[in-house]
């Protein structure tokens, strides 16, 4: 059973498949960090975009890595939606930095 896989601020769900219609981004590399440039990624994976929601399709079983993290559980094959972690202030909401 695929689990949802959480590292840093990126958090990626299992979902049944990716949207139709969703456009190839690349490979490997999930997002870039905001402050250190450091990438989260899985290699054998490929990233969608649809809607400005992204989508990480795994190939083959790998864990999520980032320099400033220790490595996630490995990532079943299948698809998943990439969701960025939120802060909640009086004021508003924001992603979080990484």
């Amino acid at each position: 059973m695929r689990q949802t896989i959480h590292q840093g601020d990126v958090i990626l769900e299992p979902i049944k498949e990716i949207p139709k219609g969703a456009k190839f981004l690349r490979k490997n590399i999930i997002v870039v960090g905001e402050i250190t440039g450091h990438a989260h990624e899985i290699q054998d994976a490929e990233i969608y975009e649809k809607d400005n929601v992204l989508y990480v399709r795994v190939i083959e079983k790998n864990p999520m890595t980032h320099p400033d993290h220790p490595a996630t559980k490995v990532a079943e094959k299948g698809d998943r939606r990439v969701r960025i972690q939120m802060e909640y202030f009086p004021s508003g909401e924001r992603q979080v930095k990484d």
